[in-house]
């Protein structure tokens, strides 16, 4: 019998914390954030955010800009995920 791979979204979806993180990408779309804004946002580690940024950002959800030693990003409004928020939003 084959296994069915997972969906193509559960690797990110996996703690509280990204959660936390999405809420505060969606409530502030267009905005770029810090990693450690985030951190502080979400109530959690510099480390911890890290982590679940890079998940976000590997699956396209989270775009990450550098400039200088900093790292901003800002939610994928491209991103199948987010238009798909968007328009629930707007029938609500």
């Amino acid at each position: 019998m084959m296994k069915t791979p997972p969906a193509s979204l559960m690797p990110i979806f996996r703690s509280d914390v990204q959660g936390r993180i999405l809420a505060v990408l969606f409530a502030n779309p267009g905005i770029e954030f810090s990693v450690s804004d985030l951190a502080s946002r979400a109530d959690t580690s510099l480390s911890t955010a890290l982590r679940d940024v890079r998940r976000l950002s590997e699956a396209g959800i989270f775009l990450i800009r550098a400039t200088g030693n900093m790292r901003l990003g800002s939610v994928n409004s491209q991103h199948g995920l987010i238009r798909y928020v968007s328009k629930a939003e707007k029938v609500v």
